[in-house]
């Protein structure tokens, strides 16, 4: 059985696992850093989920999580964690309240040759409408600049001059 496949079997029975036991999204982490590209993407869907389902009525135990994820893109962390800025959207799609932290945040990592396509994703994923107000609008708006960016959340049937 090839190591992909290995991967992909042990990451369904832990989000098998996170439906029963959110608190359990410390075990996907190291997906996150996970060489293929479908595991990554399917981790931080299972992370979003089990972290916003996790931190329940508590939104400062996500907005934790949302630090950790951008400090493991941080050139001073050691390390490249690929799917942090693809968890950190899908965190921020189940937790809203937090957009206005943490899409600028999001937005900033499009510099990144590495993150930038993870940020595509996320930023699509997420929508127009989680930029709210303030600043998480304004970095949104600003991403809307790049081509790439436009055409990726455009290509997804958002509405992009209406209030962006």
């Amino acid at each position: 059985m090839a190591a992909g496949h290995e991967s992909l079997e042990e990451l369904v029975r832990l989000e098998a696992l996170l439906a029963e036991r959110p608190a359990e999204w410390r075990r996907l982490w190291r997906f996150l850093y996970h060489a293929d590209g479908e595991v990554r993407r399917r981790a931080a869907w299972a992370f979003g989920r089990a972290v916003a389902r996790w931190s329940g009525d508590r939104p400062e135990r996500a907005r934790e999580v949302l630090r950790r994820l951008f400090w493991a893109v941080n050139e001073e962390s050691g390390g490249a964690c690929w799917g942090a800025p693809e968890a950190a959207g899908e965190i921020l799609r189940h937790r809203p309240e937090l957009c206005e932290d943490f899409v600028p945040l999001l937005v900033s990592l499009l510099s990144d040759p590495a993150l930038r396509r993870g940020v595509l994703r996320a930023l699509v994923r997420l929508g127009p409408e989680c930029a709210g107000e303030g600043a998480a609008r304004e970095a949104f708006r600003s991403s809307l600049e790049d081509p790439e960016v436009r055409a990726a959340i455009a290509a997804h049937g958002y509405l992009l001059d209406a209030g962006c």
